[in-house]
């Protein structure tokens, strides 16, 4: 038998995976090219969810792999409740400049803002209502990951605004946000106002513009100052008009009595709060909003057709500006909530999802914002299915699990966010099938992501490589959204010398994203367990205590969580050693597993999802792991523990009961955590959680898992892609292999 330390051969440098092909496919060949024709979002991201101390939402926000968050913080929430008192004894513009420059020059210690009144509730201060947070909390975590928020401070019509004092009020208010924001966690992306246009805003277009100019030089002059005193050399970004209608206002912009807050905005882009012309745009970043409901999908890619036409005319500079949507989803929360059998798992739902990412990235939208994060409770107290990830409505409100629309959107993510370029592609003209692809410097690898959205056929998928950078034996992943997966590799395809692969069946109304390394192909290192096991639970009604039990000789280990009786819960653990392989080296990461659901009362259980998670403690062992001392996993529930601190979800598998073999791709993970992985060791936790109330699967069934006791063909199994030795395609088996790699890490 292989010990974890010994390495094996893959055939051809790679790993087969194989996916049911649906009857009767349609067939296309997609031909990549080179060519640029535009660039990919700058930002994709969501609007925040529940986000406190102590809870697990880092951890989910980081496997989503957004690199931007819209974070709400109205003034109803900081700003002090004696602030009307504020403005008092200024009646004109030179008052009101007067103590603007005397805020400026002592930006902390000035007399007019009640920092410690401020301070305390950005730190303390719970936002109440569908979204708890803490401001510096959620700031503080975005900020250490690298994710950019745009902060929205909402001051409402409910403010008094009535004259120079008020424009006082509201110009204090802005600045102490902004100053707070971006001297402690470089915030540049602002708002002022969510959809004014909105039946519930009784807000004025006039009254709206006089606090847009206000509140604009409020964070100009916030940010200008801690550049100044802190050495940053931050920029800042007002966006506007953030209004929900859209293209349907755009259109009609020059009808009279039409909803036109975009265009008076653009015309008085460089007229400041007193009627004074500057150099500089009050606003940088056109915003909108908008949601499928009634609204053809294809109305993303007109909008910006659109814009580019009408902001030039309209704005005061003559110029272009980059155009953001900060709220959008296939559905409007209503929306949903009008269709109950409609959802983000639905195949419908989640492609067209997709199909809106691709319309909106084909006009080079510069952010796309999903609205929401966490599906926090609607009005009559059921979820808001506009949420991707499924949270635990009571404590920390822990986020517990992922839609398929999420996978979706962390698949655009990978592929598609910062800017990239965005590159032509010929060949398949399909109604329902979409295709854009991308290259990534950092990472240098393609993307290419395939949105067949036939609701009953699958699609014969053939890529042309030829005009890619992708070289004969490069392993290619794919991976997949459908009925069947949730974010999955299902094929891992060695490129022929031709350099045209074929995919095989897309499944009807499915997400793929295909990865194509360029360059030289590297060489393959696969890696077994070194330790692998199961664990039980058990309860009162237990006929044995297995929750004390050790399992670590089988040949199957085993994933479940049924509603009947905690004795019925099991997680399986898996450890392999790293040691002789150096994190720079490793280019790519794939996790594989070979299993089947199955039931011990002989009914077809149908498809079973668990949660796969990367741990940081590798202090167990197989002949000795069981429930009560297994790492990160409750004493009563199957659950893992710690998340965001000592455990990471990594992805999500899921097993029907045909016998077969599909894979996670850890890559970014380990890139983010290379301590994790040169520890020597990689242990995970594979877990069947409950995401939602009534989350189960049926009485009895659970993941049946092969371990490394079953041999070496279905032994579960940790793909590497790293640098090769020159004159070597492939990592030779056994010590040999080991060697090479510590000589190279030494070198």
């Amino acid at each position: 038998m292989l010990t974890g330390r010994q390495r094996v051969i893959v055939a051809a440098c790679a790993a087969a995976l194989v996916n049911g092909a649906p009857l009767g496919a349609t067939t296309g060949t997609v031909a990549v090219t080179s060519t640029q024709s535009g660039v990919t979002p700058k930002y994709v991201g969501y609007n925040m969810g529940h986000y406190l101390p102590g809870s697990n939402t880092s951890a989910w926000v980081e496997f989503s792999g957004v690199n931007a968050f819209r974070v709400w913080a109205a003034a109803n929430y900081y700003e002090p409740s004696n602030s009307d008192t504020f403005g008092d004894g200024i009646t004109n513009v030179s008052q009101f400049d007067s103590r603007k420059a005397a805020v400026r020059a002592n930006p902390e210690n000035n007399g007019f803002i009640p920092w410690a009144t401020y301070n305390d509730n950005f730190e303390n201060r719970t936002q109440p209502g569908r979204n708890r947070v803490k401001l510096n909390h959620i700031l503080g975590e975005l900020h250490t990951r690298g994710i950019t928020p745009t902060l929205n401070l909402t001051r409402t019509e409910s403010y008094p605004y009535n004259g120079w004092d008020g424009r006082w009020e509201q110009w204090q208010h802005f600045y102490a946000m902004a100053y707070h924001a971006a001297k402690n966690y470089d915030v540049e992306r602002y708002q002022m106002y969510n959809e004014p246009d909105q039946n519930n805003a009784t807000i004025t277009q006039g009254e709206w513009l006089d606090r847009l100019k206000v509140s604009s030089d409020a964070v100009r002059s916030a940010i200008a100052d801690v550049n100044r005193d802190f050495g940053k050399t931050l920029v800042a970004d007002m966006s506007a008009p953030t209004i929900k209608r859209g293209a349907d206002s755009v259109s009609t912009w020059d009808t009279p009595g039409s909803q036109d807050w975009g265009k008076q905005a653009l015309q008085t882009n460089r007229t400041d709060y007193a009627g004074r012309a500057v150099d500089y745009d009050i606003f940088n970043t056109y915003d909108l909003h908008r949601y499928g409901d009634s609204n053809p999908i294809e109305k993303y890619a007109t909008d910006s057709q659109l814009l580019k036409t009408e902001i030039p005319q309209y704005n005061a500079s003559g110029q272009m500006m980059p155009v953001t949507y900060t709220e959008y989803n296939r559905r409007s929360t209503a929306g949903f909530h009008n269709r109950p059998a409609e959802s983000l798992d639905s195949p419908q739902m989640f492609t067209e999802l997709a199909q809106i990412n691709l319309l909106a990235m084909s006009e080079d939208v510069q952010g796309l914002y999903a609205f929401k994060f966490n599906q926090t409770l609607y009005d009559d107290g059921t979820p808001q299915k506009t949420g991707f990830y499924y949270v635990q409505e009571s404590g920390v409100r822990d986020t517990t699990g992922a839609t398929k629309g999420a996978s979706v959107q962390r698949l655009f993510a990978k592929g598609f966010k910062g800017e990239r370029p965005r590159l032509a592609t010929g060949g398949t003209s399909l109604s329902t099938y979409d295709v854009a692809t991308s290259f990534d410097a950092d990472s240098g690898n393609y993307y290419l992501m395939g949105v067949n959205r036939h609701d009953s056929q699958g699609h014969n998928l053939t890529v042309d490589l030829r005009s890619w950078d992708v070289q004969p034996g490069t392993v290619i992943t794919v991976e997949e959204v459908s009925e069947a997966h949730h974010g999955a590799v299902t094929r891992m395809v060695t490129v022929p010398e031709s350099k045209q692969i074929s995919l095989g069946s897309q499944p009807l109304q499915s997400v793929w994203l295909l990865t194509a390394p360029s360059g030289t192909p590297l060489g393959q290192v696969v890696l077994q367990p070194s330790d692998d096991a199961r664990v039980r639970n058990s309860d009162g009604s237990s006929d044995s205590p297995y929750k004390t039990e050790n399992y670590g000789d089988q040949n199957r280990a085993r994933v479940g969580r049924t509603p009947d009786s905690a004795r019925f819960d099991y997680a399986t653990y898996l450890k392999f050693d790293t040691g002789g392989v150096a994190v720079d080296d490793v280019s790519r990461a794939i996790l594989q597993l070979t299993g089947q659901s199955t039931t011990s009362t002989g009914g077809n259980p149908g498809s079973i999802l668990f949660h796969v998670y990367a741990l940081t403690s590798d202090a167990w062992d197989e002949s000795a792991i069981t429930w009560n001392n297994a790492p990160n996993l409750d004493d009563f529930d199957a659950k893992v523990t710690d998340v965001g601190t000592s455990a990471f979800p990594v992805g999500m598998l899921t097993f029907d009961n045909t016998f077969a073999e599909w894979g996670i791709d850890l890559t970014d993970f380990i890139k983010l955590n290379p301590d994790v992985f040169e520890d020597g060791a990689l242990s995970f936790a594979l877990v069947r959680e409950e995401r939602f109330s009534g989350d189960s699967d049926p009485s009895f069934s659970y993941v049946d898992l092969w371990t490394k006791e079953s041999g070496l063909a279905t032994s579960p199994k940790l793909l590497l892609s790293v640098v090769p030795e020159p004159g070597s395609a492939c990592i030779i088996a056994g010590v040999g292999a080991t060697l090479l790699l510590r000589r190279r890490r030494q070198a």
